[in-house]
């Protein structure tokens, strides 16, 4: 492929910023399928303004009228035995969307939780990286690099070893307890 910005390469690089193709792949299918509805129904909840906003007719949202905010959602499926789990861990337990496994616009914190949780995830990332000459994380929101995958790797390394030697703190003893 032969872009004017990147010249030639190979695929798409990192999915999310900007470059949403995996969205759109998904949307355009999606609406490919419902072409004669007279109504399109999409599941964005009510906590979410930026997405409605964007809603246009015949798409709409049942949850948001509802007043269904993320969470609720998510209680109305766990109460119902709906669990996003992969290999024994609970996605939302451990991340805060859950999309995309290799999307750039996944934050630190769900980056780091693939890494510790979901190993096999993080071992495709790494071979994404080693394909792909822009790293996934570029920067933070402060402007503070993060680096490629395998920056990462390292600085979660370290984290999550300081974490295990780290000793717990002492109990605080209430103010209503009385030395015997």
């Amino acid at each position: 492929m032969n872009s004017k910005k990147n010249g030639f390469h190979l695929g798409y690089g990192w999915c999310g910023g900007p470059c949403r193709w995996g969205t759109k792949l998904k949307t355009r299918s999606l609406d490919g399928v419902a072409l004669d509805a007279e109504v399109h129904y999409v599941g964005i909840a009510a906590d979410e303004p930026e997405r409605l906003a964007k809603l246009e007719p015949p798409k709409c949202s049942p949850l948001a009228e509802a007043g269904m905010t993320e969470t609720d959602c998510l209680a109305f499926c766990y109460e119902r035995g709906f669990f996003w789990e992969e290999n024994g861990v609970r996605l939302y337990d451990i991340l805060d969307r859950v999309s995309c496994w290799c999307c750039k616009n996944k934050n630190r914190k769900e980056l780091k939780a693939i890494y510790q949780f979901l190993p096999e995830y993080w071992e495709k990332l790494k071979e994404l990286q080693a394909q792909i000459p822009m790293p996934m994380k570029p920067f933070s929101r402060k402007g503070i690099p993060y680096g490629n995958v395998f920056d990462l790797e390292k600085v979660f390394e370290q984290e999550v070893r300081e974490e295990r030697s780290a000793v717990p703190p002492k109990k605080k003893r209430r103010c209503c307890e009385q030395s015997r």
